[in-house]
């Protein structure tokens, strides 16, 4: 195809697109511009209250130079890994259907995308250095300056390789495989490899991000229609479940984005009795290991974390919060039947008390045997007490408790709750909503803080009643039929 004349076809389409629909007045635009200066000043003055007095407990320029790094990388993995689901080029389904078969270029339609991409990585990363810059407190103007292009430079390259992630399905397979592998680097980096001077890393990840967006533009026409119209389906899905508050079903569209990576959480469902069901959780956790790896790195992670700073709530709860995500993980076999509740009751006898109960103790016992090697860990080097790491250990099945509670909803607001809140709610109901969602995960960090922070002030006795009546009454509301089958 003539390129000259494929531009000039996409700017009479762009050109009949204006005219169909305009762009907002002046008046319009100004409005749109009073109202985010007003609300991004008003959070922003909240977030920087919370940042400068909640983080600058954990942050130090010490922290900062040994785990950065770490962090940093970890972190363009997880971004690589967002573009198996979307990634920074999405386009509508009609768009996939009417633009990409049309006879134009389909570089000059992904450019814009990406570009916009890069510039929304670059803001978002620059943002968490300002806020990390908040944390840190008096830090000279040189330094400030680094650490915000540094953090621009990262946002940028991470939705690079979310681009070849999502454009390729060779990065992908690569994006996926790497993950755990990148995570015990950036352990080995953190715990044994010396501090990297500021300037040659700065100007290194410059060249790298520059080679990185330069590739990613020059590529920005290689990516198949197939790609783009599962990643359009799925966006599609997502935003109309959002649009009702069900969470669960959004992330089910959005996983149906990558082809065989849905379809491992329903596998073989049979009719089987109540002890199968903890024997049939344990087979799906062999033939997906990279769910189990990941439960059990976080419960390690949350269990040595918690014990090793342990006199610092803030840290603690952070690190409970991280053990409720290893249990959710878990848990997902449990989530593929609550997905399809006729499909339960059809299968398995027992009432869904019963049946969660039985879906708990796989995942209890993973996120306890995780929890009991992070234990280790920070006892043998002597960053706690053995008895605080026993807990650490116990409070893991409570922590599965509270996931499997918060899987039992279904992850859909009721409607009834919806309709109280904005009628009620000041905010519209956005603060209901919030509550609702955050209800599980903080009584999950209530429950492991507690115990964690009285024994380290010597209150065992406190401490193992407080566990006995957790444990007793989460197990019971476990247990508990629902509503519907209690009335049967």
């Amino acid at each position: 195809m003539d390129v000259a004349l494929a531009d000039r076809r996409l700017a009479a389409v762009r050109a009949w697109w204006r005219v169909r629909h305009p762009p907002p007045s002046l008046a319009r635009r100004l409005d749109i511009a009073y109202t985010t200066t007003l609300v991004a000043a008003i959070l922003g003055a909240v977030a920087y209250g919370t940042a400068g007095s909640a983080l600058a407990d954990v942050l130090s320029p010490e922290r900062l130079e040994r785990f950065g790094p770490p962090a940093a990388l970890v972190a363009l993995v997880l971004m690589a890994r967002w573009g198996a689901f979307q990634g920074p080029v999405v386009f509508t389904v009609p768009d996939v259907g009417f633009l990409l078969s049309a006879p134009l270029p389909r570089r000059r339609l992904s450019e814009r995308r990406l570009l916009l991409g890069f510039a929304c990585g670059a803001g978002a990363g620059a943002l968490l250095a300002a806020v990390i810059l908040v944390g840190l407190g008096d830090v000279a103007a040189g330094d400030a300056t680094m650490l915000v292009a540094a953090g621009a430079q990262l946002g940028a390259l991470g939705v690079a390789a979310a681009w070849a992630v999502e454009r390729s399905a060779r990065w992908e397979r690569a994006a996926w495989l790497g993950m755990w592998p990148t995570v015990g680097a950036a352990a080995g980096i953190a715990a044994w490899a010396p501090g990297i001077p500021a300037v040659p890393a700065l100007v290194m990840l410059f060249l790298v991000t520059s080679a990185a967006l330069a590739a990613a533009l020059r590529d920005c026409a290689h990516c198949s229609a197939e790609r783009h119209l599962r990643r359009a389906e799925a966006r599609q899905g997502a935003i109309a479940s959002l649009g009702v508050y069900d969470l669960r079903t959004a992330r089910r569209s959005l996983e149906a984005a990558r082809p065989g990576h849905a379809a491992a959480s329903g596998r073989r469902l049979r009719r089987l009795p109540v002890p199968a069901v903890a024997w049939r959780d344990a087979v799906s956790a062999l033939r997906a290991p990279g769910r189990l790896v990941e439960a059990m790195a976080l419960s390690a992670a949350s269990a040595a974390v918690a014990i090793a700073e342990v006199d610092r709530p803030l840290v603690v709860a952070a690190a409970m919060f991280a053990g409720y995500l290893a249990a959710a993980r878990m848990l997902w076999p449990l989530r593929a039947e609550l997905d399809v509740p006729d499909r339960a009751r059809i299968l398995l006898h027992p009432r869904s008390g019963r049946v969660l109960l039985e879906h708990s103790i796989i995942a209890a016992v993973v996120t306890a045997i995780g929890a009991a090697v992070g234990a280790a860990v920070a006892v043998i080097l002597g960053h706690s007490s053995a008895v605080v790491a026993v807990i650490a250990i116990t409070v893991a099945p409570l922590l599965t408790l509270c996931a499997a509670m918060s899987a039992r909803r279904g992850g859909r607001v009721p409607q009834t709750l919806l309709v109280t809140a904005i009628a009620a709610d000041p905010t519209g109901g956005g603060t209901a909503v919030a509550g609702w969602f955050a209800w599980w995960p903080s009584i999950a960090v209530v429950i492991g803080v507690v115990p964690l922070v009285v024994a380290h002030a010597g209150g065992l006795a406190l401490t193992a009643i407080w566990i006995l009546a957790a444990a007793a009454v989460l197990t019971w509301l476990a247990g508990r039929d629902t509503e519907a089958e209690s009335s049967l």
